[in-house]
């Protein structure tokens, strides 16, 4: 029983150092050549306001509750029922988490890119 502890905890440690990264998504590059950096900064701001509404947070749960029954189903069929549902919560969130991120990074991008800019990353 102790083992499955040791593993859910070291599950979601690697949990939280793969959201911790998410935390600090580095901000879109661009070829600033010709680019007004003023106009640049308001147009950011209110390309981050559109990547602010994808549910990162809302994603997350979703996926953490389908985890969390996937486990616990898996955890059923082994006979380690709590653990297998808390380590497939915190991979569904995680996983969630990470693609949500993606999804944010994207949208912001694309405004930009619309707007003009020649987004490099």
């Amino acid at each position: 029983m102790s083992n499955s502890r040791d593993i859910l905890h070291a599950a979601a440690g690697i949990a939280v150092i793969i959201l911790s990264g998410c935390a600090g998504t580095p901000r879109p590059i661009i070829d600033a050549k010709g680019a007004d950096m003023d106009q640049y900064q308001a147009d950011l701001v209110e390309c981050e306001q559109y990547g602010d509404e994808v549910d990162v947070a809302g994603g997350m749960a979703r996926s953490a509750v389908v985890g969390a029954i996937l486990g616990a189903a898996m955890g059923a069929i082994t006979g380690d029922l709590g653990p297998a549902a808390g380590l497939g919560a915190i991979g569904g969130g995680a996983g969630a988490g990470l693609e949500e991120t993606r999804v944010k990074q994207s949208v912001v991008k694309e405004c930009l890119r619309g707007r003009g800019y020649r987004v490099l990353n």
